[in-house]
């Protein structure tokens, strides 16, 4: 079996990645989720008998399911699937922010990683942190901020198949070639890394922020941001979708969320990914104090944000 490397990780080379899953009951989606405010960008309008049938084939998201109140995040291909124009433009993004004065912290996501004018590995390892950098913004896989006693520590905390739906009778030696039928990472995404290796990756880089956080005496407070969600409550069983249910094991890392439950510190954790808002209390043993976990959505034109209170 071909081996590489990724940092000190041996792993067997996979494509692999994670995808939205559309509408879900009981949080039925009835809104455009996303709502991107266009500003100056450039807009094509396709028209005729034959447009959908067109669109469908060099689009990445299913024109048909796009109507005059839902829109879906997608990329424009060559004949070949080489995306030729990211519909959702990760250094314009950041761009949206630069009269912030304040300090401004940054974790990507899947969609920023799909191949274009780079290759994924090349997007994740050079791109990605150089443009974050540029534009103000503190790269937080490698950096921890702090201010005072309170530190946030932030991962995109990559899926592993720990949130696999129990119900179903597949392995995680099963979700690499099952994510190729149902999601669209697993077209866009070609790092050489598995799903698994990726987590591990970078699970344990966050492993040794968090100690070296736990070992500081200044810090008392740690905030916790990552894309991938990390607690189960963020994605209940819901044994009557099949899709969904399929879709669970690429949305989440709950082996991430164990760690950071033992994370004496850890207060307020932060996640985004699947376009829906959320907050619950994640009870601890012992007499540690709950963690607020929060699920960033917004609604359509709307910024998504949370604002935490920390306590004194």
């Amino acid at each position: 079996m071909m081996k590489q490397q990724l940092g000190d990780f041996p792993h067997a080379i996979d494509s692999d990645s994670t995808a939205d899953f559309g509408e879900l009951e009981p949080w039925t989606v009835t809104k455009d989720t996303v709502g991107n405010e266009l500003y100056d960008a450039s807009l094509i309008a396709v028209r005729g008998p034959d447009a959908d049938s067109f669109l469908q084939g060099q689009l990445t998201c299913d024109v048909r399911e796009v109507t005059l109140e839902h829109s879906l995040p997608g990329a424009y291909c060559s004949p070949k699937g080489r995306v030729l124009a990211c519909l959702r433009l990760f250094r314009r993004g950041l761009q949206l922010f630069s009269q912030l004065s304040c300090p401004k912290l940054l974790i990507a996501g899947n969609h920023d990683v799909y191949r274009g004018d780079y290759d994924s590995r090349t997007l994740w390892e050079v791109q990605l942190p150089a443009a974050a950098r540029e534009e103000g913004f503190i790269w937080l896989e490698d950096t921890v901020w702090r201010l005072g006693g309170i530190a946030i520590c932030g991962t995109m905390a990559w899926y592993d198949y720990s949130a696999r739906s129990p119900h179903l009778p597949f392995g995680c030696n099963d979700y690499p070639h099952l994510k190729k039928l149902i999601n669209h990472d697993a077209d866009y995404i070609d790092w050489p890394w598995s799903d698994r290796a990726m987590a591990l990756f970078l699970g344990k880089r966050f492993a040794g922020r968090l100690a070296a956080l736990q070992a500081d005496p200044t810090i008392d407070q740690v905030v916790v941001v990552t894309h991938v969600p990390i607690f189960a409550a963020a994605l209940p069983p819901y044994p009557q979708s099949e899709i969904y249910s399929l879709q669970r094991a690429y949305l989440g890392n709950f082996t991430l969320g164990d760690l950071v439950r033992d994370h004496g510190q850890a207060i307020h954790v932060v996640s985004g990914h699947l376009h829906r808002a959320g907050q619950w209390q994640i009870s601890r043993l012992g007499m540690q104090p709950d963690i607020s976990f929060h699920l960033v959505g917004g609604e359509q034109g709307q910024p998504d944000a949370v604002l935490l209170t920390l306590p004194d």
